[in-house]
């Protein structure tokens, strides 16, 4: 290992401490928009994926974002009471259940990103292209990791 690569590994360190850091703040507050449905991150991370994957089976969402099933099933609980998640039966096979975002989830979602671009614009200035080319880097960083099994899961974007 090179003293560069020292440096490397520093900076991906401080890469990833950044992206925790920045998702904490990014967390809704009490005093913020009283319409947004508090949500755990797995909760977050099971309803994004079915905004991205209407329909998918349980055991699909489970395995693409490597969850337990006892941890998805007390996701989809919560995310059920909160009616943001809505069960059907499967069109060609009635035993097998099929997971949907509902409108509330749908306004859930637009009325988060809308409090992150608020919160984002008041620090981030005139940095377009850095934020967009921010945005770019990680979620590719997100896609190889999943793609090269890093984490031995499919990529659930």
């Amino acid at each position: 290992m090179t003293p560069d690569d020292d440096d490397h590994d520093e900076l991906l360190a401080d890469l990833a401490h950044a992206v925790q850091h920045l998702a904490r703040e990014l967390r809704p507050r009490r005093d913020d928009d009283p319409g947004i449905v508090r949500l755990t991150g797995t909760q977050v991370t099971v309803l994004r994926y079915l905004h991205q994957h209407p329909g998918a089976r349980p055991a699909a969402v489970a395995e693409a974002l490597g969850l337990q099933r006892s941890n998805l099933s007390a996701a989809l609980r919560v995310l059920q009471e909160q009616e943001l998640v809505h069960r059907e039966p499967d069109g060609a096979d009635a035993r097998v259940i099929r997971l949907h975002p509902t409108e509330r989830a749908d306004e859930n979602m637009r009325r988060l990103r809308a409090l992150w671009a608020r919160r984002l614009a008041s620090v981030a200035g005139g940095r377009r292209e850095r934020i967009a080319d921010a945005a770019d880097l990680l979620d590719g960083l997100a896609r190889a990791l999943r793609s090269n099994g890093a984490d031995g899961r499919p990529d659930p974007s």
